[in-house]
């Protein structure tokens, strides 16, 4: 039979099925494949199951590892998240504010110049021309030289 059915590989799917029905043979045709090289079929139960089966695993393993990506929370991991953001919020309206109105801003502000000049310093700057934190930028922009987009 296979060999009747290479012989025909320019008839189309539904000759060929015809063709397999009105044969009246006893075997069974559980899949048929056709492509522009050959006609392959399975041509027993038992190679259609283990095709199956690696099918069935291969969409399994799939499903587990989709199953591993996606979050596993609860509630209440839920609610710590709500409440960090509920409490980050209320930080920032009451102790950060609008710039240049805040209560820490002034605070921060003096710490960063601080560390800056206390970097400059560290770095070779003396300080003593001008002891501000725009002359101790000014050296380190000199020292540490950074290329703009499009300088090379």
């Amino acid at each position: 039979m296979r060999r009747d059915l290479l012989e025909r590989e320019e008839m189309g799917a539904e000759e060929l099925r015809n063709t397999l029905i009105d044969n009246n043979t006893k075997n069974l045709l559980v899949e048929i494949t056709i492509s522009e090289e050959s006609i392959d079929f399975t041509s027993s139960i038992q190679s259609a199951k283990e095709h199956a089966e690696l099918e069935l695993y291969s969409i399994e393993e799939t499903m587990n590892s989709i199953q591993e990506i996606k979050p596993t929370c609860d509630n209440l991991d839920y609610a710590l998240a709500a409440s960090s953001g509920a409490i980050c919020g209320v930080m920032d309206i009451f102790l950060v504010g609008k710039p240049g109105e805040s209560p820490l801003g002034e605070i921060t502000d003096k710490w960063f110049s601080d560390r800056t000049m206390d970097f400059a310093r560290i770095c070779g700057w003396s300080g003593k021309e001008e002891n501000s934190l725009s002359s101790a930028i000014r050296f380190l922009e000199k020292k540490f030289k950074i290329s703009k987009i499009g300088d090379k």
